[in-house]
């Protein structure tokens, strides 16, 4: 995962969730990630999150 991807994450759903937020965000981020890895058209959104 790319760092400043989890980063802004972290803030984004702190800010909108709280401390729940900031338990959920990678877990949801790592989840958005594998999504976009396996639909063609979400392909470059899944690099834009890690390698």
């Amino acid at each position: 995962m790319n760092a400043a991807a989890v980063f802004t994450g972290l803030l984004f759903w702190s800010w909108i969730w709280g401390v729940w937020g900031t338990i959920l965000a990678v877990p949801m981020l790592m989840m958005l990630k594998a999504i976009c890895d396996h639909i063609e058209d979400l392909q470059p959104i899944g690099e834009l999150l890690g390698e």
